[in-house]
């Protein structure tokens, strides 16, 4: 669990840098020697964090443990599956900001479609490695698959549609459980993020705009969401808890589309682009354990 942890630390890291701090796309202007230099900067930091975060990876963590050979380590039934969730967010989200940095330093839509999806999932999967070659773990199989998969939604839609008619988004909030088991879930708020699954949604955000039905605004979609509750551990929560065993939650939510807000405030358009990341918190209906219950507002 702190191993994987480890490890969505820096994809985190990666697609916050990238999403911040890539210019807007340029894709109209033709300076040879201006889109040399941009490819050259570009180049130079995505090799440079890639390089810089790696070896924190490796000595923060990896270093402590004898080394293997190559093996495989099976965590496809663990946490309800929400570790492969974030894998696949992460990686749409990587190739999406990747996209971004791709157009801005000159290459053209496709160019930049196929080359963020193979950089982006290359950088995700390469840390698979230090677990394949680390006694105590293993390289996972769903972990891969799962980076394949956000690739893959982000790369088939931005490749073969002019607009793309959903994107994957994020949202959390605290839960009591990470009191439970502050090592596993968090201690403090910014690790209960990342580590307390309970807390954490994934969604599949869809505009019907673009899908097709034309009287929905292109400013709202709809939203499916996953999630689990009562995950106090991987697998067996009775040596844990007397409580109920953990539970997979589903979702029915609206959503914000910022594309589909026009604006020429910058702190606006600022606010707006996080919520292409994170889900705009709303009513929602829940289906668990068989019973369908509402949210007046769900994050």
């Amino acid at each position: 669990m702190i191993r994987n942890n480890i490890k969505r630390y820096l994809l985190i890291l990666s697609l916050v840098g990238l999403y911040i701090t890539n210019p807007t796309a340029t894709v109209g202007q033709k300076v040879d020697s201006l889109f040399g230099r941009r490819k050259i900067i570009f180049w130079s930091g995505y090799g440079l964090g890639y390089t810089i975060g790696m070896t924190w990876l490796y000595q923060s963590w990896y270093s402590h443990y004898p080394r293997s050979s190559f093996h495989w380590f099976d965590d496809s039934k663990e946490w309800l599956q929400m570790d492969k969730a974030g894998h696949l967010f992460s990686s749409y989200q990587l190739s999406k900001a990747s996209y971004k940095g791709f157009c801005w330093a000159g290459y053209n839509p496709k160019q930049a479609v196929l080359y963020s999806s193979i950089v982006s999932f290359a950088t995700i999967t390469s840390i698979e490695a230090f677990d394949a070659f680390s006694i105590k773990w293993g390289a996972s199989y769903s972990d891969i698959l799962a980076n394949a998969t956000g690739t893959i939604i982000f790369l088939g839609q931005h490749y073969f549609l002019d607009e793309p008619m959903f994107t994957v988004k994020f949202s959390y909030h605290p839960t009591s459980l990470a009191d439970k088991r502050p090592d596993a879930l968090g201690e403090y708020w910014y690790e209960e993020i990342l580590k307390d699954y309970n807390g954490q949604t994934y969604w599949l955000s869809i505009n019907m705009h673009d899908a097709g039905i034309k009287p929905m605004p292109s400013w709202l979609n709809i939203a499916i969401g996953y999630s689990g509750y009562n995950m106090l551990n991987g697998t067996d929560n009775k040596a844990l808890s007397n409580e109920d065993k953990a539970y997979r939650q589903y979702f029915l939510s609206l959503d914000i589309n910022p594309r589909g807000i026009k604006t020429n405030n910058k702190l606006l358009k600022t606010i707006l682009k996080s919520f292409d990341i994170i889900k705009f918190p709303l009513p929602a209906l829940e289906f668990s354990k068989n019973k369908l219950k509402g949210h007046g507002i769900y994050f």
